[in-house]
């Protein structure tokens, strides 16, 4: 740790703490290993907030006497290993679970697991960093055992973990805001066009390739490799959009990286304008936006696909909408199997066969939707103020600031 711990803090090894192991998977092709199965049998997917309270897989006894999975006991705190990594859950049951999830079970009654929890999830993009440099995306049990954690007094944790969770009853909150704000659209969607998977009023179905810009390539992957270094990142120049200018199916206009016109000079191929479609391509698969930005040139960066549609077949909104409300009827972006790290190519775009309406519809459609994305923008805004709060208050909370 790079700060000195606050009066009564000590600064203790995850390893020391609690006993550290992975789970396993029985044999697929064994079906005799999964029929009716009856112990929960958690994959990273089910980590979807901090408890965990079912699966969408059970195995039976044969298969966990077969494999190297084991049944931990209700309150074990479980962490993603593989491919997607350092998302953290608290069992709520006994459950087994993959080789990609580790198990902590805490061997330390002055430890509250509820702090341990958040304490960890602080951790996320630090696992990320180191998983980046192993060829498989990933972290062992030996980093996991040599992380350190503060640890304030047993009172002190949960107090912490109070307040924290206040605030998250906050974000909570915005997250309603935006989910209400998809189901009208969603509502909206279905009155106009129905279930795109049933298509009942008959729309053509087209490849998208067929729906491409005639002006570019159409779709783009973000430059790869070592075309943009940490160190050509520049404080001001042309703006680069990442991953966080997607936010839910918005394009939010704040420049979080730039880079020299030097440097855009050598990656101009991979410009866009307004009307193009970012789509994240590599861990979270196939989350999209409109670009709609005052800040031009610009690029997009590796982890992203640029699509651009032609506006006179198809409404960029329109496709961004079918896919997000509807993607996995429709077509399935990503490639590899749902536990190891998925990602998506322009190959994938380029097979997709989608409904498409009458243009005009697709207009109304947009329209419609772009007044609910200006009420939507405030509450993003909002939203994005609440973040940041949340992550000032985080911070301090583990850095002995908050209670004292």
């Amino acid at each position: 740790m790079d700060y000195k711990l606050p009066k009564g803090w000590v600064l203790k090894k995850l390893g020391d703490i609690g006993k550290i192991s992975a789970g396993g998977t029985p044999r697929r092709g064994k079906m005799e290993y999964w029929t009716n199965g009856t112990i929960p049998w958690v994959k990273i997917s089910d980590m979807t907030g901090k408890y965990i309270t079912s699966t969408s897989e059970k195995i039976n006894q044969l298969g966990l006497e077969n494999s190297s999975a084991k049944i931990f006991s209700k309150g074990t705190i479980l962490i993603s290993i593989f491919a997607t990594l350092g998302d953290v859950g608290i069992l709520k049951i006994d459950a087994a679970c993959n080789q990609a999830i580790a198990s902590i079970q805490l061997n330390d009654s002055k430890i509250y697991p509820d702090f341990l929890y958040y304490y960890l999830k602080t951790l996320k993009k630090h696992f990320e960093n180191i998983g980046r440099g192993v060829a498989q995306n990933n972290i062992n049990q030996t980093i996991l055992k040599n992380i350190e954690i503060p640890l304030p007094p047993l009172e002190t944790q949960k107090k912490i973990v109070a307040i924290i969770e206040k605030a998250e009853e906050l974000k909570t909150l915005r997250i309603q805001i935006n989910e209400f704000t998809n189901q009208l659209i969603q509502s909206i969607f279905l009155e106009m066009f129905g279930d795109p998977a049933k298509n009942r009023k008959r729309f053509s179905i087209i490849e998208l390739s067929s729906l491409y810009s005639n002006e570019k390539a159409g779709v783009k992957c973000g430059p790869f490799g070592s075309a943009l270094k940490k160190f050509e990142y520049t404080d001001k120049g042309i703006p680069v959009w990442t991953m966080e200018n997607i936010q839910g199916t918005c394009f939010i206009d704040e420049i979080y990286l730039y880079i020299s016109l030097e440097k855009y000079q050598e990656l101009k191929n991979y410009s866009v304008e307004n009307d193009d479609i970012l789509i994240s391509r590599a861990g979270t698969v196939g989350k999209m936006c409109v670009i709609n930005s005052t800040h031009f040139p610009s690029i997009f960066s590796s982890n992203l696909i640029c699509l651009s549609l032609n506006k006179l077949k198809i409404n960029p909104i329109y496709f961004v909408y079918l896919m997000a409300l509807f993607g996995e009827k429709v077509g399935r972006l990503k490639t590899g199997n749902d536990d190891t790290y998925t990602f998506m190519n322009t190959h994938v775009l380029n097979r997709l066969k989608i409904p498409n309406p009458p243009i005009d519809m697709q207009d109304q459609f947009a329209m419609a939707v772009e007044h609910i994305q200006d009420i939507n923008k405030l509450y993003l805004k909002s939203s994005n103020n609440i973040n940041i709060l949340y992550n000032t208050l985080i911070e301090k909370a583990f850095n002995g600031e908050l209670i004292t």
